[in-house]
């Protein structure tokens, strides 16, 4: 449609008369009409391009970029292969305390060969990785949308449920099955233990919306109502959704000032957890 528009005035013997357009409007036009013609040509061809491929070229091409993704940083060494299910992954680097002289100590890098160890990548390390990356555009400088302690929780309440769930059968391999050893109940007052732990998060989530979000008007906040605390945690934490994410799956309108109120009500709601976590005073805590 634009296409024949632009193209009817460049050609038109109306708008071609100096009375009525003159030669530098004129040059315009056809410089637009050129461009156009370009990009739609360009468009064609790419199009033509995707139609003659076949069904086995486009598996090849969705393996490679599956495994290209799924590839470890290089830091972690040649050893450690692309494993598709696995995901992306992050390069931690492993830090620890050396014997300097007699009675001193120092941190270095403990890692084998001097390599990194590396971790499946979550819904935290894509938003930091998005807002990094937004920030070099802008020529800013950002600063983290999480504080460490945030991102801590997060991930041990991820760890928390995930492992919770899966505790209803206790080592079926027959290589795991030991002999008696008079300790049969560690083992459910572990999971016993856990279930406490993620009952006692749940209440620090709490059941309601978030303020943060009510605050933001309904001609701007887009169709749907307000999402759960719980519901935006268990999004981010288990299901490795950003916020834009979560935004966009319940029906909201995602920019900026939307995306900050959610961000601030998952801050606000992993602060709570990480109080309803943290072990009285003298504990051993969960990991004892």
């Amino acid at each position: 449609m634009i296409r024949a528009v632009v193209m009817e005035m460049a050609m038109s013997e109306t708008f071609s008369r100096p009375a009525d357009l003159d030669a530098a409007v004129l040059a315009e036009v056809r410089s637009l009409r050129d461009a156009l013609n370009w990009a739609c040509n360009t468009l064609h061809c790419e199009m033509e391009h995707l139609r003659k491929l076949s069904s086995f070229e486009i598996d090849q091409l969705q393996l490679r970029y599956r495994m290209a993704m799924a590839a470890p940083p290089e830091r972690c060494g040649p050893d450690m292969i692309a494993q598709p299910a696995r995901g992306p992954m992050v390069a931690v680097s492993p830090m620890g305390l050396m014997p300097e002289g007699e009675a001193g100590w120092k941190v270095e890098h403990v890692g084998y060969r001097g390599r990194d160890c590396a971790r499946a990548a979550d819904a935290f390390d894509v938003m930091e990785r998005q807002a990094r990356r937004a920030a070099r555009k802008g020529g800013e400088q950002q600063a983290p949308l999480f504080s460490a302690l945030q991102v801590s929780t997060g991930r041990r309440y991820a760890m928390l449920v995930e492992r919770h769930a899966s505790s209803g059968m206790r080592c079926s391999s027959v290589e795991a099955q030991g002999g008696g050893s008079g300790q049969g109940g560690s083992f459910i007052d572990t999971v016993i233990h856990e279930g406490d732990l993620i009952r006692a998060m749940h209440r620090a989530i709490g059941d309601g919306s978030s303020l943060a979000i009510r605050r933001i008007r309904p001609s701007q906040r887009g169709t749907r109502a307000g999402i759960r605390d719980r519901a935006l945690v268990d999004a981010v934490c288990l299901g490795g959704m950003t916020v834009s994410a979560v935004l966009s799956a319940h029906g909201w309108s995602v920019y900026g000032d939307n995306v900050t109120s959610a961000r601030r009500a998952l801050c606000a709601a992993l602060d709570r957890m990480t109080m309803a976590y943290a072990p009285p005073r003298g504990s051993k805590g969960i990991d004892a």
